[in-house]
């Protein structure tokens, strides 16, 4: 072949693909781990970003629609994490558990809830009312403060308007929080198939679109998706770039955030730990570069975990204060013990919580999204296999054995740390 010829090769090789819409360039350096493509050309990243804003829109007037229509007050624990908003904003600090009750206009908002059992009953709108039990007390404080930091200026625009009014203002500014999820997911998506474009657009429009994701109430759960996706993608960018010992250290420091925010968050643990080991067996790092890579990243999370972790150590003799919770709370949970059975009926009752808001009752919209799902993985893995695309392939499974390592580490979570009291949600 002359050198002509071989020049008029490779252009042709360089152009996109008609039947895939415009390609992005190869990543830049194939030799490493999951590494991210190309810049994308001008034309296709503007439309990447209106794709990404019309998610964002379509995001905000259903996460609105939630915040707005969902009862006042949530009987999913509601009270409990605007209690430990209004005790940060009003200078109380964090609660501390088994102590601090929540304040007594709170308590009066609640009592007048038409939809609740307080308005009918002769409890007092004040926390000395011992009628108030459990209701009563900051229990959401066994959590660490970052997502109730992070609303306290909603907390102060609302309160003009009162109680309702506070109430009000986190629900919309949860509802912008969870909203910081789609462009992340897009960063995700990208690294992950980087030369599949629809992908990054079409993994961020499935997220949103689930219902679960506006659940209409004031919850830390927004703030640990964020920190999640952030989690891995940071970690991926790190088993890619294992010179850079700071990545890492990002990366580690995310996690023990996320930890912090809500220690169920555990269950990032075997999802990471599957990458790490797809790192260690494809790039054969040496012992060295393995070593310091788990050292950074402990090292972050031990950083942004160590004060929670003094926190508790100082005010319940605990890692946590989940003890004290369980005190309070543990006669309104369910406890079983480890068996078949209480795993069938954890898994019975945590389905509908990936799909639906906890107040929604599971039907065909559950049933769709699960079929989905099963046909989207199973199809997939087909196609790619049947090309022999096995690195795309080994992401696929991996992502999806994201709910079933969830739901395994919350079985753990449930049964070694908290004794078979509850269940995962």
């Amino acid at each position: 072949m002359t050198s002509t010829t071989a020049d008029a090769a490779d252009v042709r090789a360089a152009e996109p693909d008609p039947d895939r819409g415009a390609s992005p360039a190869p990543p830049e350096d194939r030799s490493g781990f999951l590494p991210l493509p190309g810049r994308l050309d001008a034309a296709v990243r503007r439309r990447h970003r209106l794709v990404l804003g019309l998610l964002m829109l379509f995001g905000l007037v259903q996460g609105a629609y939630w915040a707005v229509t969902t009862v006042t007050w949530n009987p999913v624990d509601e009270v409990a994490h605007f209690g430990y908003v209004e005790s940060l904003a009003t200078g109380n600090g964090v609660p501390t558990v088994g102590v601090d009750l929540l304040d007594d206009a709170t308590l009066a908002s609640l009592k007048e809830t038409p939809t609740l059992l307080f308005r009918s009953y002769p409890y007092q709108p004040s926390n000395d009312d011992e009628n108030w039990g459990g209701t009563g007390h900051q229990y959401e404080a066994v959590h660490g403060p970052t997502y109730y930091v992070a609303m306290i200026p909603a907390y102060w625009i609302g309160r003009p308007l009162g109680v309702t009014g506070s109430l009000y203002a986190i629900r919309f500014a949860t509802v912008g929080l969870v909203l910081l999820s789609i462009p992340l997911t897009w960063m995700l998506a990208r690294r992950l198939f980087p030369d599949r474009p629809v992908v990054w657009l079409l993994a961020p429009g499935l997220l949103i679109a689930v219902n679960s994701l506006s659940p209409g109430a004031v919850s830390n759960d927004a703030m640990v998706l964020v920190l999640s996706i952030a989690t891995t993608l940071v970690f991926l960018r790190a088993l890619d770039r294992p010179q850079s010992w700071l990545t890492a250290v990002g990366a580690g420091a995310l996690f023990g955030l996320t930890i912090v925010t809500k220690m169920t968050s555990l269950v990032l643990i075997p999802f990471l730990a599957l990458a790490f080991l797809a790192w260690v067996i494809t790039r054969r790092p040496k012992v060295l570069a393995v070593g310091r890579f788990v050292g950074s990243f402990v090292g972050g999370a031990v950083v942004a975990f160590g004060p929670w972790l003094a926190w508790n150590l100082r005010m319940y003799h605990s890692t946590s204060a989940a003890t004290v919770v369980d005190g309070i709370t543990g006669a309104s949970l369910p406890e079983s013990q480890l068996g078949l059975d209480a795993v069938v009926q954890h898994a019975t009752v945590a389905r509908p919580g990936v799909w639906l808001s906890q107040l929604l009752v599971g039907g065909s919209y559950q049933a769709l999204w699960e079929i989905s799902l099963v046909v989207a993985l199973v199809a997939g893995a087909i196609a790619v296999g049947a090309r022999r695309r096995w690195r795309d392939l080994a992401v696929l499974l991996w992502c999806g054995s994201a709910l079933p390592l969830a739901f395994l580490s919350m079985e753990v979570i449930v049964f070694v740390l908290f004794d078979g009291t509850g269940g995962p949600m």
